[in-house]
């Protein structure tokens, strides 16, 4: 009961947290950049209404959430159309204190009846059907789950994956029996809630292996460093590669992806996605990586970011992972993004910053490709694509996607 408590806590606190922002400052130089060829996106949320009951609209409603608003729809196809980001992992949130399983059942049912009503996105659970979205000018949403506290079995993992699962956050704000969290979350009410450092379980190191057999894709955000360690510890002797799906805060700490990780990621064929939120970011950001004109508080603060992980890992595995449609705190106008960070129409203002500061213009354009050819991969590698038990499922997730 007391866990259950701290949870609901916790949950509010994620709700309501709200800071203060800087003022309106000054812009750099420039057009925004047009829309990418191909681009991806790590980490998007388009359940988010049916995770919150304070946050208001769905994907394709009219966009007039502004950067000081954490409550609202910052995602249209026709502003995702216009910056080009057309591959998108479509993360659903269960909320702690409701059942997981169920509630992860209920949002991918409802993210299938979202893309049945929005003919502009599609569901797909491969990177051929990707293909064939992308073929037919549809969005290409894969399916994830952004905390993996629903799994308390390895049978659950095949369940996620009958499902149509496919890409699965480890661990999210709270300690689970799989894995330690990042106990700097919620500020000092993590200290409360987490508190214990002890990486990966026995039962976590299952479900990451089982996850690398029937193709899913293993996300280490949110996760403690032992944990990140413990998690690659495993996928490298085996060869799969895995993702940091929104990096975007504390750089340089102990309480995020550091510089090996970030290595030992791309090594193995990784990918890490840059959240835009900002959190931590300015008193994390040292002097020597700001550039000559940087202004705090803005979305300059996410292209040296962007800038600081591709000196670390290379161009090639560092790409979107916006994080929109969460309640985040974003960028605040000035500096390459004249408006702030308020939403997906403001993400080519962000993409000629990255290009400004060096960032190889084909990267961003290709990282859709790149995404697809990463599912590729983890396809290739699973072993056990067909081998869930049948009498699954007669499970919680009878109800046909």
């Amino acid at each position: 009961m007391r866990r259950r408590r701290s949870r609901n806590v916790g949950l509010l606190a994620v709700w309501l947290l709200m800071s203060s922002h800087a003022p309106t400052m000054k812009t750099h130089a420039g057009s925004p950049a047009t829309a990418l060829r191909l681009g991806g996106d790590l980490h998007e949320h388009l359940t988010m209404h049916f995770s919150i009951p304070l946050f208001a609209g769905l994907p394709g409603d009219d966009m007039t959430v502004n950067a000081r608003n954490r409550l609202g729809n910052q995602l249209s196809a026709p502003a995702l159309r216009r910056a080009g980001v057309r591959v998108i992992v479509a993360s659903i949130w269960p909320p702690p204190g409701r059942d997981e399983m169920t509630e992860v059942q209920r949002q991918l049912t409802l993210l299938q009846r979202f893309a049945d009503s929005h003919p502009d996105f599609a569901i797909c659970h491969t990177a051929a059907e990707a293909r064939r979205a992308l073929e037919a000018d549809r969005l290409a949403l894969i399916p994830g789950v952004e905390g993996a506290g629903s799994v308390q079995s390895v049978a659950d993992v095949d369940r996620l994956y009958i499902a149509g699962v496919r890409v699965v956050t480890l661990v999210h704000f709270f300690d689970s029996a799989l894995a330690d969290a990042r106990d700097d979350q919620l500020g000092p009410l993590g200290l409360v809630t987490n508190g214990r450092d002890f990486g990966l379980t026995p039962l976590g190191r299952d479900v990451v292996t089982r996850m690398s057999q029937l193709g899913i894709v293993v996300d280490l955000d949110h996760a403690s460093s032992r944990t990140v360690d413990d998690a690659l510890d495993v996928l490298e002797p085996l060869g799969v590669p895995a993702i940091a799906s929104h990096v975007g805060a504390a750089m340089h700490t102990a309480h995020t992806l550091n510089d090996s990780q970030a290595m030992r990621l791309a090594k193995l064929g990784g990918l890490i996605g840059i959240g835009i939120y900002r959190d931590d970011l300015l008193e994390a950001l040292p002097p020597q990586e700001r550039f000559e004109g940087f202004q705090p508080g803005t979305c300059d603060e996410l292209v040296a970011q962007w800038v600081h992980y591709v000196s670390v890992a290379g161009a090639d595995h560092v790409m979107l992972g916006s994080d929109l449609n969460s309640v985040i705190d974003r960028a605040q106008p000035g500096g390459y993004c004249p408006d702030g960070m308020r939403n997906a129409s403001d993400l080519p203002w962000l993409f000629a910053g990255l290009v400004s500061q060096g960032i190889p213009r084909e990267s961003l354009d290709n990282s859709g490709e790149r995404l697809l050819s990463f599912l590729e991969r983890i396809e290739t590698l699973a072993t056990a694509k067909a081998a869930a038990p049948k009498s699954l499922r007669t499970g919680p997730f009878d109800t046909a996607l």
